[in-house]
C-alpha cells in the first residue's frame, strides 16, 4: 500500500503524541499502534496496510505551526477539504482550542455558502 503524505502527516502526529517510532494505516485510512491489528483489519492482506516510521527529530516542515499562523491559514483556505486537513492533523497533534474552534467556524461558512 501506498501512504499518502496526508495519511504521513497524521500518522506521525499520532504516533509522536503517543510516543511511538512508529505507527500503522490500512487502505481505510484507520491507524494501529501494532502490526498485528492493522494485519486483521484488512483480514490478513500484506498489501492492504503499512508501517509509517517516526524518526525522533522534529524538521522544520513537520514544527507545528503557531496558533494565530494556522488560524490565519485556515480564514484564508477556499475548500471544506483544505480546513478538514488542517483539523485533522491539528487534533492529532496539539489540539489547540482557538485552533480547533476556527476550523470547525470556516467549514460552517464554505460548507453555507
Amino acid at each position: 500500500m501506498k501512504i499518502t503524505e496526508k495519511q504521513r502527516e497524521v500518522g506521525v502526529a499520532i504516533a509522536r503524541k503517543r510516543e511511538l517510532s512508529a505507527i500503522y494505516v490500512n487502505e481505510k485510512g484507520e491507524y494501529f499502534t501494532d502490526e498485528n491489528s492493522a494485519k486483521n483489519s484488512v483480514a490478513g492482506a500484506a498489501d492492504g496496510y503499512a508501517r509509517i516510521s517516526v524518526q525522533a527529530e522534529v524538521t522544520e516542515k513537520e514544527k507545528p505551526l503557531p496558533a494565530d499562523e494556522l488560524v490565519a491559514k485556515i480564514e484564508a483556505a477556499t475548500t471544506v477539504e483544505a480546513v478538514e486537513e488542517i483539523l485533522a492533523a491539528e487534533r492529532a497533534g496539539k489540539n489547540r482550542k482557538t485552533v480547533v474552534e476556527a476550523a470547525e467556524t470556516q467549514v460552517s461558512l464554505l460548507k453555507g455558502a
